[in-house]
């Protein structure tokens, strides 16, 4: 059966389990929405911030013992925890976990602006 996602930050806490660190701005952008998504059978949540093309994403899901697809990407440093980082010209992915729980921040901005998004949920 298909569930509605849960809207808004504490709503989506409660359908991933975890807590959902949603900040009201983040790298200079306002916060967008917040949401409950299904990733297959991981619950996940997703907060955006800005808006159009230039919006960044933040997808949090419980961590796992299974490796991560994107383990295989190049090493980096987000508040002095082992994450991965991948830099393109279209855009920016840099994922960590810590506490249990893996950060995915991903946008169309520069390699800085986004890791300036992850140090500062770090």
């Amino acid at each position: 059966a298909h569930a509605a996602p849960a809207i808004g930050a504490a709503a989506a806490a409660q359908a991933v389990g975890i807590k959902v660190a949603a900040p009201s701005t983040l790298a200079g952008f306002p916060q967008g929405e917040v949401r409950s998504v299904d990733l297959g059978s991981h619950p996940a949540a997703l907060v955006t911030y800005g808006r159009g093309l230039g919006t960044i994403f933040v997808l949090e899901q419980r961590g796992t013992a299974a490796k991560s697809p994107l383990s295989a990407l190049p090493s980096a440093s987000i508040a002095g925890m082992k994450g991965r980082e991948l830099d393109t010209t279209l855009g920016s992915l840099v994922q960590w976990s810590r506490g249990g729980v893996t950060y995915t921040v991903v946008g169309s901005q520069s390699p800085a602006r986004i890791m300036t998004a992850a140090q500062s949920l770090a």
